[in-house]
């Protein structure tokens, strides 16, 4: 699989030079199927005005669905340059500026700044380079979410990219032939395992090394912390966790659990059918009605399977995930705190990993079923009320880009490049 970009830009001047300028740039992003077909799957377009305060209106269209666009718009301040940023592309030092605005993609106007390195020599592939290093840091919101170490040896078409737990290399296509075999590169995910295939069926203990303590604040209703220990010289915490014995956790109910908007939709038509059926059907108890909307996703929802084998895995509204039929976690998450919401049922979106020995994102929620006292629930299951194994989950951060989709993605940025994870066997199970 493969992902192909199509890029045109357009520039025009209106009125006197200087007075009026205006960038349209179109972006067309492209999936590659097994029989090598290509397949357009959205087109973005990114359109700036302005002379002295610069407006920035970025749009996304996808192609399943008339609703299905996103749009982004803001002004830069006078006085600040701004920089369209794709968070999958590393940006040469030599031709961005400290201090400039960047665009980042879901998460709106930061800041880059860079700081020159000290030499450094390595082989790679093959070959003994000598690279130019940088230090890089990206700030949005005020809260610096990515950084990393950038080397250039330019003799040899040779990058590298080195953030907390991950080393990532580049190299051109004409050099890239001429590597020997058994020479490349590997690249590290931030989020490893080394559980044994089916271990957490019979285990409800893990070892978890990281770098920083878990920020999720309600880790309690998934793992108990057994011990903990910080390494005085890589600083890294490694600690044994149990799965907790209920799947609950006290807290205060906010209005934000209880929100409509634009994402989560709980006056449409459609779901005040559905919260109608329930309601007239099911006893004033939180716990009938929560197993009544799983029993409305298992016969009415079906996993979309398709959605990753072509890497278009997306956010939707409530209305785009009903009329789809289809979706993957995240899709069943937005319609159960939908129905939820609508009953007047507290409810939160949850992301994080789906534990194994190859770990996955996942999203899954937690509803309040008693007044302060909330359950971790799995919307893909008609079980997920009564039969949930947390010991498979890890939460990470609630995700509030998938609750509001105006708010961006900052919980999962933050979450995801804040901390490096590894997973393995507790003690006792490795011996």
């Amino acid at each position: 699989k493969a992902l192909f970009k199509l890029e045109i830009d357009i520039t025009t001047v209106q009125g006197k030079p200087g007075q009026e300028k205006s960038s349209s740039t179109i972006l067309q992003t492209f999936n590659v199927d097994s029989s090598c077909a290509l397949h357009l799957t959205s087109t973005k377009l990114e359109t700036l005005h302005g002379q002295t305060d610069f407006d920035f209106a970025s749009t996304t269209f996808y192609l399943d669905g008339k609703n299905s666009k996103k749009t982004d718009h803001f002004t830069v301040p006078a006085g600040m340059a701004l920089a369209n940023f794709d968070q999958d592309f590393m940006p040469d030092p030599e031709l961005y500026k400290n201090g400039a605005a960047y665009y980042f993609d879901g998460l709106g106007l930061g800041s880059v700044t860079f700081a020159s390195g000290a030499s450094a020599e390595a082989e790679a592939f093959g070959v003994q380079a000598t690279f130019s290093t940088w230090k890089i840091s990206m700030s949005a919101d005020g809260n610096e979410f990515y950084s990393a170490e950038i080397g250039v040896d330019e003799a040899h078409g040779l990058q590298f990219v080195k953030s907390t737990d991950s080393e990532t290399w580049t190299l051109s296509l004409e050099k890239w032939k001429q590597v020997p075999i058994g020479n490349e590169r590997q690249s590290n995910s931030r989020v490893k395992s080394e559980l044994p295939k089916d271990y957490l069926s019979s285990h409800p203990s893990i070892q978890l090394v990281t770098n920083s303590q878990p920020l999720y604040p309600h880790l309690e209703a998934y793992w108990t912390t057994t011990s903990s220990q910080t390494d005085s010289v890589s600083g890294l915490i490694t600690m044994n966790l149990t799965e907790a014995e209920t799947s609950t956790y006290k807290d205060a109910a906010t209005l934000e659990d209880l929100e409509s908007n634009d994402t989560i939709q709980t006056n449409l038509p459609k779901i005040q059918e559905i919260v109608t059926s329930i309601v007239s059907t099911t006893p004033d108890d939180r716990g009938q009605r929560i197993q009544k909307i799983l029993d409305y996703l298992d016969s009415h929802y079906a996993y979309d399977y398709s959605m990753l084998e072509t890497d278009t895995v997306r956010t939707l509204t409530t209305e785009q995930a009903l009329e789809s039929g289809r979706g993957v976690c995240q899709h069943y998450a937005v319609i159960f705190t939908a129905l939820a919401r609508a009953m007047k049922i507290p409810s939160r979106i949850v992301e994080g990993y789906l534990l194994s020995d190859s770990p996955g994102a996942h999203a899954w929620v937690e509803a309040e079923v008693q007044p302060g006292v909330w359950q971790v629930i799995e919307p893909q299951s008609q079980k997920g009320l009564k039969k949930t194994n947390t010991r498979f989950y890890y939460p990470t951060s609630r995700a509030r880009y998938l609750e509001d989709q105006t708010l961006g993605m900052k919980d999962i940025y933050l979450s995801y490049f804040a901390r490096n994870l590894l997973f393995k066997p507790d003690a006792g199970a490795a011996k």
